[in-house]
């Protein structure tokens, strides 16, 4: 059986929002950037208990360069992106490479 669209939301979510509260107080900041409407945001951060701050694309997208979501950006202390995935990360993956930028 193939998952639903809200079980592969809940998965993808559940990994950044595991990740920040691992490492929110360790110099890492994380950043939820939604395509939704106002309502569907509160909506979904309500439902699966996102605790890291969410804003609103705004031209951050494009400044990326995001071809698809989902989409994660590691950017250094200096601003300098340094590695981009474009689909699902594994959390294995996600805090590897947080672990590998706070050297």
């Amino acid at each position: 059986m193939l998952p639903t669209g809200e079980q592969c939301a809940r998965k993808r979510i559940l990994k950044p929002q595991k990740a920040y509260l691992t490492y929110k107080d360790k110099e890492v900041f994380f950043l939820g950037v939604s395509v939704l409407s106002e309502d569907d945001d509160i909506k979904f951060s309500e439902a699966y208990t996102i605790t890291f701050p969410v804003g609103k694309e705004n031209g951050i997208g494009r400044m990326l360069g995001v071809m698809g979501i989902p989409l994660t950006v590691f950017i250094s202390r200096e601003g300098k992106i340094t590695k981009k995935f474009i689909g699902d990360i594994s959390y294995a993956e996600l805090t590897a490479n947080i672990r590998a930028m706070l050297k």
